[in-house]
């Protein structure tokens, strides 16, 4: 069975998140901390009738905001990134190993155009919704972000479309099955693979 094929076939969604924890009081002070004295608060009160300490907390959040940017952009850049990469590995099922094998089919007739829709099921709608859609958005933002430093109205907008990947992942198992059928007892189908396999390691 080709490895390859079957490892970009692969449903590669892993959401895993950990749970925010945050810190009382006395683990911070200890149970023995000293109480706030008279002449603290009253220093307190007069520094925030005089206003100084607005400017104080604006200058640490500029501050603080101007630190974050530039991990905003890195995590922004990260997601175009992989989102690049999903998209080369979508258009290798789907303009190369689903469209040679398709052609194959209709000229050898050694194996049917069914058998070759049932593996890939709807890789197709999913490398369209990647490459016109999600990867432009994304790199629409990253061009624009300074003016529009925001990327999870692009994200909401995938929503609806993850119910595309439940098709595949239903499918998923048949189609394994029905490639390592194919690829061992049809020469002409396990020659197209291993012709793209190895145009592919050229490139």
């Amino acid at each position: 069975m080709s490895k390859k094929l079957q490892t970009l076939m692969e449903p590669l969604f892993d959401m895993t998140s950990e749970p925010w924890e945050g810190e009382s009081l006395e683990d911070r002070w200890g149970p023995r901390h000293r109480p706030v004295s008279t002449r603290l608060l009253s220093s307190l009160k007069n520094k925030i009738s005089g206003g100084g300490w607005r400017k104080s907390c604006e200058a640490t959040v500029n501050t603080r905001k101007q630190l974050q940017e530039p991990e905003e952009n890195k995590i922004v850049r990260e997601l175009l990134e992989t989102e690049q990469t999903y998209v080369s590995r979508l258009h290798l099922l789907d303009q190369v190993f689903f469209e040679e094998l398709l052609k194959e089919a209709r000229s050898s007739k050694a194996f049917s155009e069914d058998v070759v829709k049932l593996i890939f099921s709807n890789i197709s709608s999913i490398h369209q919704f990647h490459s016109q859609f999600f990867l432009p958005e994304l790199q629409r933002r990253v061009d624009e972000w300074a003016a529009v430093p925001r990327i999870g109205d692009v994200i909401q907008k995938l929503a609806p479309f993850l119910k595309m990947y439940s098709e595949y992942v239903k499918n998923f198992e048949r189609a394994a099955e029905l490639l390592a059928i194919w690829t061992e007892k049809c020469p002409p189908f396990q020659e197209v693979i291993t012709r793209i396999q190895v145009e592919s390691l050229k490139l």
